[in-house]
């Protein structure tokens, strides 16, 4: 009985020292952007990632503004030389804590020599001119 309890206590011992360097490497690369009165397109920030090929998550965190229609979205900052790999080569979120998982597709393989990649967010809205709307979130891997 003893060494049953010692097995399950290292088991676990072992489970929560994978989970916590698990959570350790995740990355998280947080974005805005703003559509201020006055202006009918908004500011748009190009987020600096590292140079990576894996599995990465779009999340909106906040969307706000008088409109009806109110996205959140993403895309590659340099086309010609990589892009989001599905068909509209975007991501777009409509509501709060959406997400939406994304792999990067590379035209160009030098970017992989390069440390940092760009991906430009943004919010898409039919705000007044008059307005503002405001969009965040993050990007993780």
């Amino acid at each position: 009985m003893k060494v049953l309890k010692r097995v399950t206590t290292l088991m676990l011992a072992m489970v929560m020292a994978f989970m916590m360097v698990e959570s350790v490497s995740a990355e998280t690369y947080p974005w805005t952007s703003v559509k201020t009165p006055g202006n009918t397109g908004c500011m748009v920030r190009d987020v600096k990632i590292p140079a990576y090929t894996g599995k990465m998550t779009f999340k909106v965190t906040t969307l706000s503004g008088n409109c009806s229609y109110l996205l959140g979205k993403v895309v590659s900052t340099y086309g010609c030389k990589y892009y989001i790999s599905n068909s509209s080569k975007s991501v777009m979120i409509t509501k709060v804590n959406g997400e939406q998982s994304f792999y990067m597709k590379f035209i160009d393989f030098n970017i992989l020599t390069e440390q940092y990649m760009y991906l430009r967010c943004s919010v898409e809205h039919n705000a007044s001119i008059g307005e503002t709307v405001y969009a965040s979130g993050i990007i993780y891997n």
